[in-house]
């Protein structure tokens, strides 16, 4: 008999209607052994991550694969709630062999997940050997009705799951059953998505991941949101109800979900926290980027009411502010840091910028004044401001702003520019990030509460377009 399928149908002689199907597949005497892959019981993952064989099977029948793409029907047991949908190594082989690299040389697989109407959630299962990886070498972008999570091959640390092969990305509706009433209250009927790791069928509860998620939840505005999208933010929700705003979250029209970054697994809700100034309300300039950094509490007012845009900046608020707008943060700080751990003998423990202070020199972007010092309390300079930014950015790989100083020549203020300042300031204003005031670019003068919120507004869009 030849190899191949054929579908035999029973019909009932009493209803005609009524019939059964059996599949009868025929497979030919000699197969070449299956290809050792990664995940596999009989290999171990390359340290560099997870690389498809050189051979890759055809996908299971219950999944379709095609330019590099996924589709997969994920299913229920009986009486779960959750439907689980088991990515092949095999159906991740054919997926990355057709995608398509970016400019970084990065695949992504898209993962397309179904489930029926009644499921709160899907388990997304794939080989370990995928998300261990010591690099980024590809991206994972698992669509599912509740929100759409993109990981990376290096998401998980190589010691977070050990002996697992198979690792689940559980993404469903949040349980709002023991919140607070005030979290209640201020997320309303907006949805709320809970992203957990799971190996071993256990839960990794408390990991970081090792590289960022990119998480977008559908929503859709009311009017009055609509009217103030910067409003539109994201609650990273804790075990015990706390909650506190995720500054990369931002709200896409032109997909119509909230997107935002997220190194912790746990329950994230859609929020509209509307942040208003009596003393901004004329100040078209700026008002936008005042209440879109305070919405995210990445800057705050000086109370409730009240701004302050006029007022100076100092040297140790501003880091403060910097290190929140790009969510940094830097290996092994702990508690706050003395003078000592910080490097500079004028930063007091007890400040409330001591810590950020400690990671930001630690980052490689803070430099101090000189004689051991860093002027936390000084006002800081339009220069400053500039430099400490493009420092950051820089060093934390996020954008290279260290550009040719010719393009600081149409200013007639240049000779004011200190030479540290000139590469940072041409690099931020060739990435237009940076903005004169007609001919003069004023390094030397003190930054302004409005101006910095401004300049970090235009630099936080940038970093999380």
């Amino acid at each position: 008999m030849k190899p191949g399928t054929a579908v035999i149908r029973a019909l009932s002689k009493a209803d005609a209607d009524k019939y059964a199907d059996f599949n009868l597949t025929v497979e030919s005497a000699s197969r070449p052994p299956e290809p050792e892959r990664p995940g596999s019981s009989s290999s171990s993952p390359d340290e560099s991550g997870y690389k498809p064989s050189e051979s890759a099977k055809p996908a299971e029948p219950s999944m379709k694969v095609e330019n590099g793409k996924i589709a997969v029907q994920a299913k229920r047991e009986q009486g779960s709630a959750v439907a689980k949908a088991v990515i092949t190594a095999d159906a991740l082989d054919q997926a990355l062999k057709e995608a398509q690299p970016d400019k970084r040389g990065v695949k992504k697989v898209r993962i397309e997940v179904a489930a029926d109407k009644e499921a709160t959630g899907v388990d997304v299962s794939m080989p370990a050997a995928a998300l261990t990886g010591s690099g980024l070498q590809q991206q994972y972008e698992m669509v599912t009705p509740q929100a759409i999570v993109t990981v990376p091959s290096n998401l998980v640390p190589k010691d977070g799951a050990k002996d697992a092969k198979t690792i689940s990305i559980v993404i469903g509706q949040s349980d709002r059953g023991s919140w607070p009433a005030a979290l209640s209250a201020k997320v309303g009927e907006r949805p709320a998505v809970t992203v957990e790791l799971k190996a071993v069928g256990k839960p990794l509860s408390g990991m970081r991941a090792g590289a960022p998620m990119l998480v977008a939840i559908p929503y859709k505005p009311t009017a009055q949101e609509l009217a103030l999208p910067h409003s539109i933010i994201i609650w990273a929700v804790d075990t015990s109800g706390r909650s506190v705003a995720v500054p990369s979250a931002r709200y896409d029209e032109a997909t119509g979900t909230v997107r935002f970054e997220a190194m912790q697994f746990g329950t994230y809700a859609v929020g509209f926290n509307k942040k208003e100034f009596a003393d901004t309300a004329k100040l078209d300039w700026a008002q936008v980027s005042i209440e879109a950094l305070a919405a995210r509490g990445i800057i705050d007012g000086v109370d409730e009411n009240r701004f302050a845009p006029q007022l100076d900046i100092t040297r140790g608020d501003f880091t403060v502010v910097l290190v929140r707008a790009l969510g940094l943060q830097a290996s092994g700080v702990g508690s706050a840091r003395s003078g000592a751990d910080s490097g500079f003998a004028d930063v007091n423990a007890d400040a409330n910028y001591a810590e950020v202070v400690g990671m930001a020199k630690e980052l490689g972007f803070v430099k101090g004044k000189g004689d051991n010092a860093f002027g936390p309390r000084d006002s800081v300079s339009r220069q400053d401001m500039f430099t400490m930014a493009a420092r950051a950015l820089e060093k934390t790989g996020m954008l290279k702003v260290d550009g040719d100083s010719d393009a600081l020549a149409a200013y007639t203020d240049l000779a004011q520019v200190s030479d540290y300042a000139k590469g940072s300031l041409a690099g931020l204003l060739q990435e237009g990030l940076l903005q004169g005031s007609g001919s003069k670019l004023h390094p030397d003068s003190r930054a302004t509460r409005a101006e910095v919120a401004v300049f970090l507004n235009r630099v936080h869009n940038r970093v999380y377009e």
